[in-house]
């Protein structure tokens, strides 16, 4: 007999992937299941979370909305039917654990457990089913091949709590003017300017995760990164860190080279940064990224032989959309991988992690408009700063067309050289460039920088013949590193007053900074690239521009870090304005990881409003009314009256804090017209 709420209950539903929970739903007995969804009969309080534990609830996650995914024994489920109260209470079934199977019965899946403990008797029961392999485990996760009938027997298990697609070996890497003020406007902070904050990014430290670095030796790497090199890691092929194909050369160039080799010209945004090298590329030139993306992120944050870890995590690989369309499912896809990355940066909020959107957007409609929904499916995590590309001012001398006929077969993209603006006037987007939204509905990517003709440092041990120290190359994979340098310079902005800021902190800078490309290149008719509101899941918030991003040129640019809130909260902040200027306030905070059977994402809900000298109130994000799904939220308002606006900063639900309270970070500021 299922338990039923004596309860009265403030109806409302709990959303799934796999399904959606109506209040007053007959649950389907599956006590053997050991894992139940329990929703609290309105907004979740602390102190109904302690009544919860203490029946002897675990508590694993939240599940929009209002609900949390529980443990229990027998003992604690009769607890909870008549003495907590409670709106829907029903067992995790087995079908709700996992993600369809896609086309192929032979993938990899990743078979997440409950708790580590767990994980190795799981892996040795998979083992022991016919037609199943066990790759790799590590953590919560074991990856295997799995056959259809084994992902129903699995789902089963009480131990495990998601089947994902796994994406670890579907990971690949996606391939001098961006200083300029029409693009990222980095001369404005380097020192060579009169007036100029001089940032560099020294002692900084910056991690990139690719294929390597030039020679895979210390004392004769290429001259723009000698010296500044601290760690080094051969993930791929034990003790040869070398980069053999080009890319992580070019990547890491692109953070940090000083231009030792051009006389100056040929400059990463930080180049006075430090790095450490995570060489993934294993001998055939294929991505061997760890399982688990934690070990990836702790490996270079950790401290070891005395040397600083990294607060910066660049990444230009990822999954998504093979040549035959293989992989188009996990597109805007809140994977393990995002889990992985949430958690960590949610438990670590210094580590600023990028990602590039990925390289698959297509017109597969033929209308002469990019299609929407191709995030690359790391850059779906809630945490990262992800970043698409926009074509730079240099042409190509070839078309989208001519290079993939296949994905742009119409006009204007498929006869637009990559390289330059369509119309020779506006900064348009690269037509590749990954494009939002995320599935559940948020906003990625977040900003955009230059990602076609990108000239940096070549690898001395490529295999494919070539000559000088620098080539071009193309794809969001190039626009990342520029975003990870131009953070890096942010954070070196930051010391003075804050010596280990959040990642959200720089994050919500360079949101605060990013100016917009619409419409485009192609005009504001039918083949209108860009949206005018921002964000958007084109270009996000926009072009990363280094000079705004540290107020250069603001009447006024505050910057709080790491500021503290608890559930019901308001936080108010106040700031004069006369009349004509602009107001700006940008709101970013690290949420805890999602449940990956949760349909929506968000897990804890701060709200940022800004109320008028009038009493008008104006939502983010070009809404109505709040936010209810993503972490960063921004408003930016043409100033119409004189006076002292309020921006509030409300903790509207907080059902994971790390502790009592959730860290946030505010960038408010007055200046000229950023739209």
């Amino acid at each position: 007999m299922m338990p039923v709420s004596v309860f009265a209950v403030l109806a409302a539903s709990v959303f799934l992937r796999t399904r959606t929970i109506e209040p007053g739903e007959a649950a389907v007995s599956a006590p053997e299941s050991g894992a139940w969804i329990v929703q609290s009969p309105g907004k979740i309080t602390g102190e109904w979370r302690e009544q919860l534990e203490r029946s002897g609830a675990r508590i694993h996650g939240y599940l929009p909305d209002n609900a949390y995914l529980v443990r229990l024994d027998e003992t604690a489920l009769r607890t909870i039917e008549t003495s907590v109260p409670h709106g829907i209470l029903t067992p995790y079934l087995p079908s709700d654990k996992r993600v369809a199977a896609g086309k192929a019965p032979d993938r990899e899946f990743l078979v997440i457990v409950f708790d580590e403990a767990e994980r190795t008797e799981v892996a040795d029961r998979i083992r022991a089913l016919e037609g199943c392999k066990v790759l790799f485990d590590t953590g919560e996760i074991v990856r295997a091949r799995l056959t259809p009938a084994a992902l129903d027997e699995v789902a089963g298990w009480r131990e495990v709590v998601w089947i994902d697609l796994s994406v670890v070996n579907d990971s690949r890497p996606m391939c001098d003017r961006a200083r300029l003020p029409a693009a990222m406007d980095l001369e404005s902070v380097w020192p060579a300017m009169a007036g100029a904050p001089g940032l560099t990014g020294k002692g900084q430290v910056v991690a990139v995760a690719d294929s390597g670095l030039d020679g895979g030796k210390l004392d004769t790497l290429h001259e723009d990164m000698r010296g500044r090199v601290s760690r080094t890691y051969a993930i791929g092929r034990e003790g040869d860190w070398s980069d053999f194909i080009g890319h992580g050369t070019h990547i890491c160039g692109s953070v940090m080279g000083n231009g030792a080799m051009s006389g100056g010209k040929v400059r990463g945004p930080a180049y006075e940064a430090t790095l450490i090298v995570q060489s993934l590329c294993d001998e055939h030139g294929g991505t061997a990224r760890p399982t688990s993306i934690w070990e990836l992120l702790w490996q270079a944050y950790r401290e070891e032989n005395g040397l600083p870890g990294a607060r910066i995590h660049c990444n230009s690989w990822g999954s998504g959309r093979d040549d035959d369309a293989e992989g188009a499912e996990l597109l805007g896809v809140y994977v393990e991988d995002c889990r992985e990355i949430d958690r960590f940066t949610f438990e670590h909020p210094d580590l600023l992690v990028v990602f590039a959107s990925g390289n698959d957007a297509v017109d597969l409609d033929g209308d002469g408009v990019v299609d929407l929904d191709s995030l690359n499916s790391q850059a779906t995590a809630k945490n990262v700063l992800t970043v698409g590309g926009a074509e730079s001012a240099r042409p190509a001398g070839v078309t989208y067309g001519q290079v993939v006929a296949s994905r742009y077969p119409a006009e204007p993209v498929s006869g637009d050289d990559i390289g330059q603006p369509f119309d020779g006037e506006h900064l348009g987007m690269a037509a590749f460039s990954g494009r939002g939204p995320c599935d559940d509905g948020r906003v990625k990517p977040d900003v955009i920088a230059p990602a076609t003709m990108i000239c940096a440092p070549r690898s001395s041990a490529m295999r494919r013949p070539g000559k000088g120290a620098y080539h071009y190359k193309n794809g969001t994979s190039m626009a990342a590193p520029l975003v990870a340098g131009a953070a890096a310079l942010v954070r070196e902005w930051l010391g003075p007053v804050a010596s280990d800021p959040d990642a959200a902190t720089i994050k919500a800078m360079l949101i605060a900074g990013a100016k917009s490309l619409a419409p485009g290149q192609y005009g504001a008719g039918k083949w209108r690239e860009i949206p005018a509101a921002r964000p958007n899941p084109v270009e996000g918030w926009g072009m990363v521009d280094a000079g705004r991003s540290v107020g250069s040129g603001m009447k006024r640019f505050d910057v709080y870090d790491a500021k503290t809130i608890s559930e019901g909260e308001t936080a108010v902040y106040e700031l004069p304005v006369q009349a004509g200027e602009e107001l700006f306030a940008v709101l970013a905070y690290a949420d805890a990881p999602a449940e990956l059977a949760a349909a929506k994402q968000l897990v804890n809900d701060i709200d940022l409003s800004v109320v008028s000298p009038s009493g008008i109130r104006f939502w983010p994000n070009s809404l109505p009314g709040p936010d209810r799904i993503n972490n960063v939220e921004g408003i930016r308002l043409q100033a119409a009256e004189a006076g002292v606006y309020r921006i509030e900063v409300h903790a509207a639900h907080l059902p994971m804090p790390l502790g009592p309270s959730l860290r946030y970070s505010l960038v408010i500021g007055v200046g000229q017209s950023l739209l």
